[in-house]
């Protein structure tokens, strides 16, 4: 038994593990108490029973039981006799004990909403409800407000005189953990402990709202990840932005849904994300700002510049170009490197008497190996230590780009401009039964990887595909 029991016009009322609601008279002859009445729930009860106007209000459920079976029941006091009992509609738990004020009676719910129900009908009704994430605090109600803890580390204070389709929460404040006790109010303070910081009570107005003096974009929620001031990206990278709103003397208060800006959209774009947030895309190199924007007078702005590069080790790397080559003399290609490398080498999966094409600087015969254009995989051989910068010339592809895949190994790049999943990546291909086995190399580890459907092809990489048939890759911009 974990719920505390409500006692009323000598009578004591208790839900008890074992699925029953008792009704004992408070003055028994014995020490051992009998019961008056019991009712029999779907489950077991961690929910003090509430008494009011002749009907008790009750739960079953508890923290592993989110069950179809569960119910929040309203019976007559004086028997125990069913009312009525409700249901939401999906599997939950009424962990918490509800909350009486004005002939209504409040409920939180593991499936995320408070519910307000008629507490004089004869049948189970719905005044109105708000999600605010799964609750196993028991709300505390005055003076028309009602205070309720939540698992998503909030004290939320509701305005009761909500109307149906308009519900929200007059404030929240942020604790840092979890609220599962709940609230008490006192001489117009709120008093909650949260599981944050170590363990933590707090004290707070109760009509006080936090206000949000400033924003900054981040890249993780609820404050966390780094600020994005001044970011650097390669081409192709995706992030995801989170507008954090902050107060002066409290810190870190929401995310807040801000309005996403990008100055230069070629450069870096913006889209919608999930909650609070938007998706950022590398698409070009250059610079771009990116803003939010909340309610007009808080904004907070990153500049972020997109490279067109990758780093090469010493020694052998199988790479690609993502850019369109107007050009594709191999001394045009590579460029940005010369002086740096002593070899380049492909296989050309149709020469089947000769499929490796090679070029050796320096040499004077036998090269047979002058362009590379953006559909091709290559090994080149670095010849100096440390990291090489190598800068990609090109324009970046307006529309998907054509890889004829042959049947056996063929040598091919990734002409995208962003990392795929190999089934993205794959498109109009099936793994498996058109395509058996996908390879590349990590020059900085020098060791193989074979990709599965859920590793990535990325930019600026080249791969072996064991083909199964002929076919042609339509690879995604």
């Amino acid at each position: 038994m974990y719920a505390a029991p409500a006692v009323v016009n000598g009578l004591v009322y208790l839900a008890a593990c074992d699925s029953f609601l008792y009704q004992i008279n408070e003055t028994q002859p014995t020490p051992i108490a009998t019961a008056n009445h019991t009712f029999s729930m779907a489950y077991a009860s961690y929910s003090s029973p509430v008494v009011a106007n002749g009907r008790v209000y009750v739960g079953s459920g508890y923290e592993d039981s989110l069950r179809a079976d569960n119910r929040f029941y309203c019976l007559n006091a004086t028997d125990l006799s069913l009312i009525w009992e409700f249901y939401p509609g999906s599997p939950t738990s009424f962990f918490s004990s509800a909350g009486y004020y004005n002939d209504r009676v409040y409920i939180g719910s593991r499936d995320g909403n408070i519910y307000c129900l008629n507490a004089t009908a004869d049948v189970p009704e719905v005044l109105w409800q708000l999600y605010i994430n799964e609750t196993w605090s028991s709300p505390a109600i005055t003076n028309d407000r009602l205070y309720i803890g939540s698992k998503d580390n909030h004290l939320y204070c509701l305005n009761l005189s909500q109307s149906p389709g308009s519900e929200e929460y007059y404030w929240r404040y942020n604790t840092g953990g979890e609220v599962d006790s709940s609230p008490a109010v006192s001489d117009g303070k709120v008093y909650v402990g949260s599981q944050g910081l170590g363990g933590r009570i707090y004290c707070l107005g109760s009509s006080a709202v936090p206000t949000l003096d400033y924003i900054i974009i981040r890249t993780a929620p609820d404050g966390g990840g780094s600020w994005v001031g001044d970011s650097s990206y390669l081409l192709g990278d995706i992030d995801t932005f989170y507008a954090a709103g902050y107060n002066d003397s409290f810190g870190w208060i929401e995310d807040v849904p801000a309005l996403w800006f990008s100055d230069n959209p070629s450069i870096g774009n913006v889209a919608p994300g999930p909650s609070n947030s938007t998706i950022f895309n590398a698409l070009n190199h250059g610079t771009c700002n990116i803003t939010a924007d909340y309610v007009g007078f808080l904004n907070s702005t990153g500049l972020l510049t997109v490279f067109n590069y990758a780093i090469l080790k010493q020694g052998w790397n199988l790479i690609s170009i993502p850019l369109t080559q107007s050009n594709t003399l191999l001394s045009s290609v590579l460029q940005s490197i010369q002086g740096k490398y002593d070899a380049v080498q492909l296989y050309d999966n149709t020469d089947g008497n000769d499929p490796w094409k090679h070029y050796k600087v320096g040499k004077s015969f036998g090269n047979d190996l002058a362009e590379i254009n953006e559909t091709m995989g290559f090994w080149i051989h670095i010849t100096q230590p440390g990291d090489t910068i190598f800068i990609y010339n090109g324009t970046q592809p307006t529309m998907n780009q054509m890889i004829a895949l042959h049947k056996g190994w063929n040598q091919v790049g990734y002409p995208s401009l962003r990392n795929r999943n190999t089934t993205e990546a794959l498109n109009n291909i099936d793994f498996y039964t058109e395509v058996e086995s996908i390879w590349t190399y990590n020059a900085t580890m020098q060791i193989w990887k074979e990709l599965g459907e859920f590793d990535y092809f990325e930019i600026g990489s080249g791969y072996w595909i064991y083909s199964l048939v002929e076919k042609i890759w339509d690879v995604p911009l």
